[in-house]
């Protein structure tokens, strides 16, 4: 039930306009959230030697492949325009990376949902080339 639940909210999260930047974005706050960016950010950051380590950053990489994947598959259901381009050899690891640095420079946004930040932190690295 849960992850039909966030594929719902992370759905009607992707619908940004790909040209859209975060300075001229309007967009109407989910009423509902199952992650901040904050909680996010917490999840990624958690230090090795935390005894929870393991189960915390295999959320934050999970939370990011779902984004990812929930992406594509609307993309390709033309349910939703490309809002991000990753290249064909950035892996996971680095998706997330890109989305941790883009947390870090934006705290004033983290309170937002973690699934709209993530689109945010996509589209500044990995813009898509229009010809």
């Amino acid at each position: 039930m849960t992850i039909f639940r966030f594929s719902l909210a992370a759905s009607a999260l992707l619908f940004v306009s790909s040209s859209a930047t975060m300075a001229t974005l309007t967009f109407e706050p989910p009423l509902h959230k199952f992650k901040s960016g904050n909680q996010l950010l917490s999840e990624c950051n958690t230090e090795k030697s935390d005894p929870a380590y393991t189960r915390r950053y295999l959320a934050c990489l999970g939370y990011v492949a779902g984004v990812i994947d929930q992406h594509e598959t609307l993309v390709s259901l033309h349910k939703l325009e490309r809002q991000f381009c990753l290249r064909p050899n950035v892996n996971l690891d680095q998706a997330t990376d890109v989305v941790v640095g883009w947390l870090r420079r934006n705290p004033k946004e983290r309170d937002l949902t973690a699934s709209l930040l993530i689109n945010f932190a996509l589209q500044d690295a990995f813009p898509c080339r229009t010809s």
